[in-house]
């Protein structure tokens, strides 16, 4: 999982530790894995956005999302070990979870960037 409050927890202030621990892991073991990005993404809270990204307004919270989801994206298309990406986590589910953004234009975004930058890799939704 691409934990954006896990790998941004200050704005502008990235971890990507144990993500590329994890990643290292499945490589020595010959494994595969499908990276999952989008604000949306399994485990509760959900979208599990940073708590500075609750302080700035909704366009500004998107706009550093959209940075962040690029910057995972250009950060691990390179690994050989990511077979596919995951798209969102059960996107439209409205029935849990908290500061959910149910944008269909953002989801087109996001998958128009995952594209753009990986256009081989599949896409899973």
């Amino acid at each position: 999982m691409s934990y954006w409050d896990l790998h941004e927890p200050s704005d502008g202030l990235y971890d990507f530790s144990l993500l590329d621990e994890q990643l290292a892991m499945i490589t020595k073991a010959g494994a595969s894995a499908t990276l999952c990005v989008g604000m949306r993404q399994p485990r509760w809270p959900e979208t599990h956005v940073p708590e500075w990204s609750l302080t700035i307004t909704t366009d500004e919270r998107r706009a550093a999302y959209m940075a962040y989801h690029q910057l995972v994206i250009e950060r691990y298309k390179g690994y050989d070990c990511i077979q596919s990406w995951q798209l969102e986590n059960e996107f439209w589910n409205k029935s849990f979870g908290l500061h959910n953004d149910f944008s269909r234009a953002r989801l087109k975004e996001e998958f128009k960037m995952l594209r753009s930058l990986d256009p081989e890799r599949p896409i899973i939704m």
